[in-house]
């Protein structure tokens, strides 16, 4: 799971430095964004409550992934 994380981390901070694809970054820090809130309410509330959360978040982040590739398409391919 770090290892996840991390590479989201990085792979979010990547696309960030270059102008072109911010959008994408923003979009791979969501994922970070899920899995904190998950963490946080997990510590609070315990991680029964935490865990319960996967459902919601699963459907941001397969959102966030969805926008990301779209952005990517239509970035590579301009007349489409």
């Amino acid at each position: 799971m770090v290892a996840m994380i991390l590479a989201f981390f990085s792979n979010a901070i990547a696309f960030l430095r270059f102008s072109t694809q911010q959008k994408v970054g923003y979009l791979l820090t969501v994922p970070l964004a899920m899995w904190f809130i998950m963490l946080v309410v997990g510590a609070i509330k315990g991680m029964e409550r935490g865990l319960a959360l996967d459902y919601y978040t699963n459907a941001v982040i397969a959102a966030a992934f969805l926008a990301s590739g779209f952005i990517l398409k239509t970035s590579r391919n301009p007349e489409n």
